[in-house]
C-alpha cells in the first residue's frame, strides 16, 4: 500500500493545476500540460540518481521494494534530488513573468507545490529543498533532514 501512496501522493495536486491550465487557456496548449506532470509528479524521478549511486557505493542489486523505501538515503548519508530545488521553481516562474507566459507559471506552481507537499511530509528543514543550500553542505543527510 505504501509503493502505491508513494506513486499517486503528488498526483491531486498536479491534477488541480492541470485543471487550473485548462480553465485559464481553453485551447489547452499540451506541452504545458506534459510540464506541469512531469514537474508537479514526475520529478520524483530524480530520486534514481540518489538509488543508483547508493547501488554502486553499496555494490547492492536493484530492488524495487528497496528503492520506495528510501532507506537508501540513510545508507548514502547524502540527500542529492538534483530536481528538487527551490531555485528550479523560481527559474521556471521568472521565466514565464520574462516572457509573460502563464503556463510556465503554472508549470512552476506544480513544481511548488510538490516541493510543500514533501518539506510537509518528509522531515526536511526549512532549507532542504534549496539546491545551494545542499550544495554548500555537500548533501550530507544530517544537514538537511531533521530526522
Amino acid at each position: 500500500m505504501k509503493k502505491l501512496i508513494l506513486i499517486v501522493e503528488h498526483l491531486p495536486v498536479t491534477l488541480m493545476v492541470v485543471s487550473l491550465q485548462l480553465l485559464i487557456n481553453s485551447d489547452a496548449n499540451y506541452y504545458y500540460i506534459i510540464g506541469i506532470f512531469i514537474f508537479g509528479w514526475l520529478i520524483d524521478a530524480d530520486h534514481l540518481i540518489d538509488y543508483f549511486y547508493y547501488l554502486f557505493k553499496c555494490k547492492k542489486k536493484l530492488s524495487i521494494s528497496e528503492f520506495f523505501s528510501g532507506s537508501y538515503f540513510r545508507e548514502n548519508y547524502l540527500v542529492i534530488i538534483l530536481g528538487h530545488s527551490i531555485e528550479l521553481s523560481l527559474i521556471i516562474f521568472f521565466t514565464g513573468l520574462i516572457f509573460d507566459d502563464i503556463g510556465l507559471c503554472l508549470v512552476s506552481l506544480a513544481h511548488f507545490l510538490h516541493l510543500i507537499q514533501d518539506l510537509y511530509s518528509n522531515k526536511v528543514n526549512f532549507f532542504g529543498y534549496s539546491l545551494i543550500y545542499r550544495l554548500k553542505n555537500k548533501f550530507l543527510l544530517s544537514k538537511i533532514c531533521t530526522d
